[in-house]
Parts: C-alpha cells; sequence; structure tokens
C-alpha cells in the first residue's frame, strides 16, 4: 500500500493488500498474482474506455457545450452553481446562472468581474486584467485566476434574461485547460449563435 505512494487512498491499498495477502496465504503466491494482474486488468480496460469515449453534450437552461473526454457532470454542492463537470486531475468547470435584465454590456460586465475579484476565497486570486473575448457569437468578458497554485479562468457570458459565469480550475492539467478551451469552442446557447 504505501509502495504507490498515494497518502490519500491508503486505506483502499491495505484494503486490498490484505484481499491478496489472503489469497496467497489460501491459494498461493500463483492465485494472489492473477488477482492482482486481473484487477489491474480490468482498472485498465475501464481507463481505456474513458479515455476511448465520445464527447458528450451538457446543457443548462438555454447554454449547452461539448464536454470532452474524461469530462463528467457531478451533483452540486452549493446552491449558487447550477452545473459542475469534473475532469483529469481533479479540474473542474463550474457554471452559475446569473438573472439579469436584458443583455448586460461588456463594461457591466467588467465591472461585475472586478466585484466578483473582491469576493474571491483568499486561496484564489485574479491574475489578469479583465478581457473582452467571443463566446458563441457574443461578446464576453474574461479573467485569468489562480487557484491553490494551479491556473484557472472566469468568463462571463451575457445572454438576454440570464448570464453565465464559467469559472475553470485547471488542477494542473495542462489537458484540462485544452480541454476547457474546447468546452468555449463549442458553447451554444438556445436563441443565440
Amino acid at each position: 500500500a504505501v509502495w504507490h505512494f498515494m497518502p490519500e487512498s491508503i486505506i483502499y491499498y491495505t484494503a486490498m493488500g490484505l484481499a491478496f495477502a489472503g489469497l496467497y496465504v489460501r491459494r498461493g503466491l500463483a492465485c494472489s498474482m492473477a488477482a492482482h494482474a486481473a484487477f489491474n486488468g480490468v482498472l485498465t480496460v475501464a481507463a481505456i474506455l474513458v479515455v476511448l469515449s465520445p464527447a458528450h453534450p451538457v446543457s443548462l437552461g438555454s447554454l449547452s457545450m461539448t464536454a470532452p473526454t474524461g469530462w463528467s457532470t457531478v451533483p452540486t454542492e452549493s446552491s449558487g452553481i447550477a452545473m459542475v463537470l469534473r475532469g483529469p486531475s481533479d479540474s473542474g468547470l463550474d457554471v452559475i446562472q446569473i438573472a439579469t435584465s436584458g443583455t448586460p454590456s461588456a463594461d457591466e460586465l467588467a465591472d461585475r468581474l472586478s466585484s466578483i475579484g473582491q469576493e474571491l476565497p483568499p486561496d484564489v486570486r485574479m491574475t489578469s486584467q479583465v478581457d473582452t473575448v467571443q463566446v458563441a457569437g457574443t461578446e464576453a468578458v474574461e479573467v485569468n485566476l489562480l487557484s491553490q497554485g494551479h491556473s484557472g479562468t472566469l468568463v462571463l457570458l451575457p445572454e438576454p434574461g440570464v448570464s453565465f459565469e464559467l469559472v475553470f480550475a485547471s488542477g494542473g492539467s495542462a489537458k484540462a485547460a485544452q480541454d476547457f478551451q474546447h468546452m468555449l469552442g463549442s458553447v451554444h446557447v438556445v436563441g443565440g449563435t
């Protein structure tokens, strides 16, 4: 169990080690090794299936996007967050719906981002100026973040009646950062472009 160098999984590895040790005592080394190989084989096949599985659509109200392979929707733990996606290396994308009257301008969104910056937890900080970007054919605003030592991005996408706040945290994964750019490129808003 210790040999795997994963302190957060020590209980799991200890339990598996005890199971394999029990097989060794009752049936011998060959049985224990075969069980270990079979178990690792099942995990390998599961990992390959996840990697090779196709991207899948996710949606929230009028917003839809394509989540790349390895990303899944998980139940939200916060009442303010409408949708949570988790990806590689504990990366994540939280989507928050914000009720608006009309379609906010880029300047109004930039002001909102500035006020959000003052509300961020102590381990999260903005690392860039607010920039205007195109998302789903709409002028949105974004700012780069640093969260627990890893990069992230916050994007505000305005739509009539509701705006979407997309909060991405890379978890230190370069693949997750690429995936987020693909997700932004796949955003579609019903009634939008």
